[in-house]
Parts: C-alpha cells; structure tokens; sequence
C-alpha cells in the first residue's frame, strides 16, 4: 500500500469527490462517510493502478462503487430518497414524498422503469447504459425525461400536487394512507 500515492490523490480529489457524493446522495453527512469509504478503498487497492494517466476514472470508479454499495444498502434497509435533480417545490413536501417514489417507478412501463433504476439510484452513466443496451445516448437521455415526466404525473394523480411555472411539483402533501397509487399493489 502507497501511503503517498493515497495522499496525493487525497489532495487532489477529497474537495471534487466530497462535491460528487453530496450531489449524489444529497446528505453531506453521508458524504463525508462515503469520502472516507472512497479514500479506505483507493488506499487499499492503490496496488491496482497502472497508469498515472487512468487516474482520474481509477478514483471516480471507486466512488462509484462506494455510491453503489451505498444505495444498496440503505434500500435493504427501506430507506428511500427521490433523485436529486426531481424537481420538486419545497424541501418539507419533498421528505413527506420519498415513499411513493419506488412505487410510482414500479409502475412505469419498460425501459423508463430500468433507465430511471440504474440512473438515479445506481448511478450508472447514460453512456454506460447506452453501450450497455444498444442504444444511442439521446435513447437513454429521453427515456430518463420521460420516465420522470410519467412519474410527476403519478404525484399530481395519486398525491393532488399541482406543476407551478417552473415545471415542479407544488402543493402539500396529503396522508400517504389516502394515496392511490403509493399503497396500492404493484401488479
């Protein structure tokens, strides 16, 4: 194990990484926890890395994976989080949301349920799934709106919400025991 190479990468990537991880969980309290998993796991497999130039992708990889393990995780333990990019207005409607959001995906017809699945809660690149499906780049991007705009549509049907001007959910949030949609079985 290179304790100076974990260092140098320390310097150069803890600032960008800790960026990524917060965007990517939205809790910087779990960011930090993933940084030090990222920075245990570059240490451990430093050994791994061949060439300086392959850098960059070697340390955002292993992020990744981290992010990976993560949302696994906290899915086992029924823990839910919306995508952070899911427009929704207001913080407070947002946290009373997360529990519809897996079943409204449940709903969503082929390929938008598996596209919004490995996008926004495995957080695998659109390129990836692309190469990965045969399909183009634009194919993944579309279906990822789409799948999105399907599921806004879900809250406004199942929740009551309202699309105020800027396209985002607004509105409150009414018991989840009365939603439609949110309790009712994936058939």
């Amino acid at each position: 194990m290179n304790t100076e190479l974990t260092s140098s990468i320390w310097e150069k990537f803890s600032a960008p990484l800790r960026g990524y991880l917060v965007k990517k969980t939205n809790n910087s309290f779990a960011a930090d926890d993933l940084l030090q998993e990222v920075f245990i796991r570059i240490h451990q497999k430093s050994a791994t890395l061949h060439s300086s130039k392959n850098l960059r992708s070697w340390v955002y990889t292993i992020a990744h994976h981290v992010l990976m393990d993560y949302f696994r995780k906290n899915k086992t333990e029924g823990e839910t989080s919306l995508p952070e990019d899911f427009e929704i207005a207001g913080e407070e409607t947002k946290a009373d949301m997360r529990n519809c959001i897996h079943p409204f995906i449940e709903r969503l017809p082929e390929p938008y349920r598996s596209t919004l699945r490995k996008t926004e809660f495995e957080g695998i690149k659109h390129q990836v799934i692309a190469a990965e499906e045969g399909v183009s780049l634009s194919a993944v991007k579309t279906r990822v709106q789409r799948g999105r705009e399907m599921i806004r549509n879900m809250f406004v049907a199942c929740c009551h919400f309202t699309i105020d001007k800027q396209g985002k959910l607004a509105g409150e949030h009414q018991d989840p025991a009365q939603c439609s949609i949110c309790n009712a079985p994936v058939s």
